[in-house]
């Protein structure tokens, strides 16, 4: 639903400032998902470390939750 020019709306995701912006010590529940197939699942480490209280699921090749 991004457009043509998905990739500015990564890109924007990416350029905010979480590391100064969210409480490490979340109040809710929050769930970190992945996968291999994204276009940035490099991604993915990155924000597990941001949020080390959430939980994390990433999917590896064809799998389907």
């Amino acid at each position: 639903m991004a457009g043509a020019d998905f990739a500015g709306s990564y890109r924007a995701i990416w350029r905010y400032d979480l590391p100064n912006r969210v409480d490490r010590e979340l109040e809710f529940s929050t769930l970190l998902i992945g996968g291999s197939d994204d276009r940035i699942a490099y991604m993915h480490e990155r924000a597990v470390a941001l949020l080390p209280h959430a939980d994390s699921i990433y999917l590896d090749g064809k799998q389907i939750l």
